[in-house]
């Protein structure tokens, strides 16, 4: 009887899952009869079927007509607009994209990577709708112009946040070798392209005063000396891959070094997922053992037979106060994973050959690409957005904050 009754919750459960929350329209066929021999059917039932389909695609022309004329009391040509005019060019210039089909293009570029060129081909096909891929290109540099305002908002928020991640990757202008670095939360990202992978990208994007904390991986751009006071977070997944890869290397006695760090290291992302089951001094308490530990396996008085153990040592002992400082702010992570995850789109674009040919398809790339993942960070819908944003006068990011 109970095993009747969990199966039929299960079927219940599956339907519920089945049907969709809305549906557009509903098409009746009945059957009163035997198709056959045209008796009357008894017993008779109702059946629902969904189907979700594209419905008819047509290109949406608006023509708005407005006015000029001249004003002799100010001296000067005043012109009308109407809500939701983008396009104010005349002549041949008169007819535009509007701004919903610009924020689709720019999210199918710079957040899945189709090219100008195989957006002409979809519009075509999808929409009957021919626009040049230079068309294209020129509407997605329009875009990015007015969105600028945004970028740099995006920027001044992560330089005033608590906890930023920050990577780079290897990228190219034209035939130039360049990086695309990466800095953000949960809830911003921000691009920059550069031809530089030094520490004054870093400076320029937070500032120098930056007072939150910087988690980046060991690359040398992030021990200037002019972020000596910066307080900092190693990724700990890089230092557990790097103790691997040594460990492996070594035999007997040898191997307890790695095997030792590896083991205070875990012990500290352990204790840091128990923070609020424990009292407040008792996680503190675990903390300043594990710090003690930490700071006996990398003193500068050990002497080491193994050389790789000492270079490693050294290495991390000049990282030391970075490494467990996840354990005394709450929002910082111990490794650099939300960094790694907003370059992934970039190292796709890569493979694909999709770097930037111009310095100003270059911007143009890390101006949308940011604007575009920030909105997709904070739940929204980023074509929807794109669109209200090209819409208004002085577009801002704080109508949309995280849904």
């Amino acid at each position: 009887m109970l095993s009747s009754f969990v199966r039929l919750l299960c079927r219940l459960r599956l339907k519920l899952r089945r049907e969709p929350q809305k549906v557009t329209q509903t098409v009746n066929s009945s059957l009163p009869e035997c198709p056959d021999c045209g008796h009357t059917l008894e017993k008779r039932k109702v059946h629902r079927n969904w189907q979700t389909d594209l419905p008819v695609i047509e290109p949406h022309v608006t023509c708005f007509e407005t006015e000029s004329g001249w004003c002799p009391q100010c001296q000067d040509h005043k012109h009308s607009i109407c809500p939701g005019q983008i396009v104010t060019a005349e002549g041949a210039a008169a007819h535009g994209l509007g701004p919903k089909l610009k924020a689709a293009s720019a999210t199918l570029k710079h957040r899945y990577g189709l090219a100008y060129r195989k957006q002409s081909e979809l519009f075509e096909t999808l929409l009957g709708l021919k626009i040049t891929p230079s068309g294209l290109c020129q509407s997605g540099q329009s875009v990015s112009s007015k969105l600028k305002g945004v970028y740099e908002e995006i920027a001044e928020l992560l330089a005033q946040a608590a906890n930023v991640n920050c990577d780079e990757t290897g990228w190219r202008v034209g035939t130039a070798s360049s990086w695309l670095w990466v800095f953000g939360n949960s809830e911003n990202t921000f691009y920059r392209i550069e031809a530089t992978r030094g520490h004054d990208v870093v400076v320029d994007v937070l500032g120098k005063d930056f007072a939150g904390v910087l988690s980046s991986d060991r690359a040398k751009a992030y021990d200037h000396k002019d972020l000596k006071n910066w307080l900092k977070q190693k990724c700990i997944a890089h230092l557990l891959r790097n103790l691997s890869d040594l460990e492996q290397k070594q035999q007997r006695g040898a191997l307890r070094f790695a095997r030792d760090v590896k083991s205070v290291l875990r012990a500290a992302l352990k204790l840091k997922q128990q923070v609020s089951n424990l009292e407040t001094a008792v996680y503190a308490k675990r903390a300043k053992a594990l710090e003690r530990k930490l700071d006996k396996l990398l003193s500068k008085d050990r002497n080491f037979s193994n050389e790789a153990n000492r270079k490693m040592a050294a290495s991390l002992a000049k990282q030391r106060p970075h490494l467990l400082r996840f354990l005394y702010h709450e929002g910082v992570d111990a490794t650099n994973n939300q960094a790694e995850r907003d370059l992934r789109p970039a190292v796709l674009a890569r493979k694909t050959g999709r770097c930037n040919k111009t310095e100003t398809g270059a911007e143009t790339h890390a101006i949308l690409a940011s604007v575009i993942e920030t909105l997709r960070k904070r739940g929204r819908n980023p074509i929807q957005d794109l669109t209200a944003l090209l819409l208004a006068k002085k577009p801002t990011l704080n109508p949309f904050s995280s849904s």
